[in-house]
């Protein structure tokens, strides 16, 4: 009796010692952050699992050489719309106020819009150079359009995520997948070809954002005038000019680190080699849209929280790296073991080859996925800098790797040799951050930036 009245004491004290901690860290301690996780993965995984359940029949349906046009237009896309409005949605989050926030937001739309302008008068001649061909004038024709619907749906996120409208990015995440997948399965009973793929996609991502903008369009609108002036939206263009400056480039180099291989395989190769490839990346994203991505929103706004309310964040950093590698281990092992068959099994004998690569793909998928919470502290910690340095240094190593196996001329050699650039390269990152952040905990001089 005696020790279970010390130990509902030592309770007592604990609960009164968490009543008296910041807000963000009280919440934080009582779950909310798992939570969230929850219901945006909850969104997502209903998402994903309709395409994995959608892809045998997409597979069955569309050739290899329509997944590769496919894959080329849906990688060139996602590239530029990450950065087309040059990472200053993240400033959404960063904001100190709502002002801010929502000059930030609408800086992060004018910027989209330019940049789409500009880069679709830059994209004539380029036609014109093609003289015709109908592959590149597909490709232009349908990655610009598509691109600026990706950046404004990163605006949407942020927005989503500062709010704390988890179950709006849920809702988006369905929309967006459903949407698309359903359009592909009713565009391949019309034999549309590869164009059935494309419009498929594009109409489903246009269904999420507007489940991201309505909501946003109507905060906007309330919203003090303060905030939507030019004034203030010019000096959050100011403000945040850092990511426009630093993030913006690392995130275009590690997208093109993502993509080289669909564009190099194609076009040192056959397209049904990126089409192979497309899948196999696309099967292996799956876990990360399922986990990682749905982690990286919550992780974000709850470590800004913590950062301002001046907690120690390494715990939370050190324990979610942890997990991820847990949860990626398995897939690594079974991929390793009968990846082929699995995908022969799942996607028809035609798709065996796109098993292989998974199989290759395995161990640069599990470390990126690993990676996950240090991409979002380069941000946290204001590193965008040092970000851009490594995965400069990346991407380097990654087209070095590629181009090796291209004189090589064997297409599995070369996407080892970038799987090898690509895990260094991550491992780096991680150790990077952790360094930071102990230094940081210790009250120690904190890590130069690289130059």
């Amino acid at each position: 009796m005696a020790g279970l009245a010390a130990a509902r004491d030592l309770l007592r004290r604990g609960l009164g010692g968490a009543s008296r901690l910041p807000k963000a860290v009280a919440q934080a301690l009582r779950g909310r952050f798992l939570r969230d996780v929850a219901i945006v993965g909850l969104g997502t995984a209903a998402a994903q699992a309709i395409s994995l359940l959608a892809a045998p029949l997409l597979t069955r349906h569309y050739a290899p050489e329509q997944f590769g046009l496919f894959a080329t237009i849906t990688t060139v896309s996602a590239t530029i719309g990450m950065v087309v409005c040059l990472k200053y949605e993240t400033g959404i989050l960063l904001a100190p106020d709502d002002d801010r926030a929502t000059a930030a937001a609408l800086a992060s739309i004018a910027v989209a819009l330019t940049v789409t302008a500009l880069l679709t008068l830059a994209a004539v001649p380029l036609l014109l150079a093609f003289g015709g061909d109908g592959r590149h004038v597909t490709v232009l024709a349908w990655s610009l359009p598509l691109a600026l619907v990706g950046g404004l749906s990163y605006v949407g996120n942020a927005w989503a995520t500062r709010r704390r409208r988890f179950t709006s990015l849920a809702a988006y995440q369905l929309a967006r997948g459903f949407g698309g997948v359903a359009l592909q399965l009713m565009f391949a009973l019309l034999a549309l070809g590869a164009v059935g793929l494309i419009a498929g996609q594009a109409l489903g991502q246009l269904a999420g954002l507007l489940v991201l903008l309505v909501p946003m369009a109507r905060d906007l609108a309330k919203h003090s005038p303060v905030g939507r002036s030019a004034m203030a939206m010019q000096r959050a263009l100011q403000e945040h000019r850092a990511l426009a400056a630093y993030s913006a480039p690392q995130t275009l180099i590690h997208a093109l680190a993502d993509s080289l291989p669909i564009l190099t395989l194609g076009a040192a190769f056959t397209v049904a080699e990126a089409g192979w490839f497309w899948l196999a990346q696309r099967i292996l994203m799956l876990p990360s849209l399922l986990v990682a991505e749905s982690l990286r929103s919550v992780f974000f706004q709850r470590l800004s929280e913590l950062r301002r309310a001046g907690s120690d964040v390494f715990g939370l950093f050190g324990r979610t790296t942890a997990g991820l590698a847990a949860l990626g281990a398995p897939v690594v092992l079974v991929l390793f073991l009968v990846g082929p068959d699995i995908f022969a099994l799942a996607f028809g004998e035609a798709w065996r080859a796109a098993g292989h690569y998974a199989r290759i793909l395995a161990p640069a998928w599990w470390m990126q996925f690993a990676a996950v919470p240090s991409s979002v502290m380069f941000q946290v910690l204001g590193r965008q800098r040092a970000f851009l340095f490594f995965d400069t240094i990346m991407f380097i190593g990654a087209a070095v790797a590629l181009g090796t196996g291209v004189l090589v001329g064997d297409a599995w050699t070369a996407v080892a040799l970038y799987v090898g650039a690509i895990v260094l390269g991550h491992f780096a990152q991680i150790a990077y951050i952790m360094r930071a952040m102990l230094q940081e905990r210790r009250g120690a001089t904190p890590l130069p930036q690289p130059k």
